[in-house]
């Protein structure tokens, strides 16, 4: 604790720590053959600092990446469920000059707040394919009734209303026919215009 600059860097680890809550632990070790090194290490609520030169076993994600770690090489993130709970491990290592790797800085993250984001964004998804859907049959229905039922109904009305009483009343009822105008483009707009067709020649 008494090198050069050591107190610095814990003051500036502790600012990173206090950065972000998902931070849950910040340390610098060195592996070596015997077990874990204590360079540095910072006080949480829930865990104790160890001390500067304490020598700890290795734990479950040191152990997996032993040999990458041993050879002073860079480790790949990994992910554990642990007693600390969802933790994402990084561990970035410290070299000097020439290249040696002296010790790793390792930073600990809860992903339970991940899991949360995941949650929400899964339910905002749902909720866009369900408004989508109920868009998608809010059209169907507008469609149906725009280029089916209307036109269907039109054609029934002016059958049930279509008069031949006098020469007035049967022009009437052909403008009446007329002014429907559907274009619908199957076979609606055929029954239209045959409909059209035979009310005229029998008029």
């Amino acid at each position: 604790e008494a090198a050069d600059g050591y107190l610095d860097a814990k003051e500036m680890m502790q600012i990173v720590s206090d950065s972000s809550p998902d931070i849950k632990y910040i340390y610098v070790y060195r592996i070596e053959a015997d077990g874990t090194h204590v360079i540095l290490d910072l006080d949480t609520e829930d865990v104790a600092a160890n001390k500067p030169g304490d020598v700890i076993p290795y734990d479950t994600t040191i152990e997996k990446h032993a040999d990458l770690l041993l050879r002073g090489e860079d480790m790949p993130m990994d992910i554990t469920e642990n007693q600390y709970g969802w933790i994402l491990t990084v561990y970035t290592p410290v070299r000097d000059s020439a290249g040696k790797t002296l010790c790793y800085v390792g930073v600990d993250m809860s992903m339970d707040n991940l899991r949360s984001q995941e949650i929400g964004f899964l339910a905002k998804i749902i909720s866009l394919f369900i408004g989508v859907l109920v868009l998608i049959r809010t059209y169907a229905v507008w469609l149906t009734e725009r280029h089916i039922i209307t036109p269907v109904n039109q054609i029934t009305d002016a059958a049930n209303r279509f008069s031949y009483d006098t020469p007035q009343a049967r022009e009437k009822s052909l403008k009446m026919l007329d002014e429907f105008e559907i274009r619908t483009g199957d076979e609606l707009e055929t029954l239209y215009n045959a409909f059209r067709r035979t009310s005229s020649d029998t008029v």
